[in-house]
């Protein structure tokens, strides 16, 4: 999950996993031994510049804007071109009325998600169920604003059974909970506990690594951002 790109969003900003340069033409290298290889840049414009690159933000923004945020993320789940939702950082979906969707009496859920192995974010740190579970603390927080949007305000709480499985503990049926999509992320525990325990929730939605620093699981990763019109 670690390839190259820049992204030119025209007169507002310029994303960049290498240096923001001009498109141009693909290039051929023959390493030895070996077939040549093609050198692209992808370039790819977009309206403004978004405040956040993070599948679930905690501010909200023009949805005109939102699109870039698919190349910097991975999801549990992810609908394709025709809705039909696929397993991306769990190896299948929950199935209802089964051990990993089970439906209570009293109208209460649960679905476990088992992880990939080997997972990591785009900073090289293992990617760990205790992510999930750290970000349920993060979106559950009245004070950032999200709380109540779906699937957060049906979600009861979120657990690590064990390093690789994501249990889900729901309050009411929900029967989209196999497909959450991004409407709830994992979130780096190793860069964001420290400022969720000694920031308020307006400096918290300000630390750079809503924007600027951004580390992710997706297909691309930030390597760097030039505000401004670039």
């Amino acid at each position: 999950m670690n390839r190259k790109l820049i992204i030119a969003l025209t007169g507002f900003l310029c994303v960049a996993a290498g240096a923001c340069a001009p498109a141009s033409a693909p290039s051929t290298q023959a390493p030895s031994g070996g077939a040549p290889v093609i050198q692209r840049t992808l370039v790819i414009g977009a309206r403004g510049q978004p405040p956040t690159f993070a599948a679930k933000p905690i501010v909200s923004f023009s949805g005109s804007l939102q699109e870039p945020r698919t190349l910097f993320n991975a999801t549990l789940d992810f609908p394709d071109q025709r809705g039909e939702i696929h397993p991306i950082l769990q190896e299948a979906l929950p199935q209802l009325n089964s051990a990993s969707w089970k439906v209570f009496p009293d109208g209460t859920m649960e679905t476990i998600h088992q992880l990939k192995p080997n997972l990591t974010w785009h900073d090289g740190q293992p990617l760990s169920a205790e992510d999930f579970a750290f970000a349920w603390q993060v979106y559950s927080a009245p004070a950032l604003g999200v709380s109540g949007t779906a699937p957060l305000a049906q979600i009861q709480d979120v657990l690590a059974s064990d390093p690789r499985t994501v249990l889900i503990r729901w309050r009411v049926p929900y029967p989209d909970a196999a497909s959450i999509g991004d409407g709830f992320q994992a979130l780096p525990r190793h860069i964001l506990s420290q400022p969720l325990q000694t920031l308020d929730a307006a400096a918290f939605g300000n630390v750079p690594f809503w924007s600027p620093e951004y580390v992710g699981l997706g297909p691309y990763r930030l390597t760097a951002l030039e505000p401004g019109a670039y």
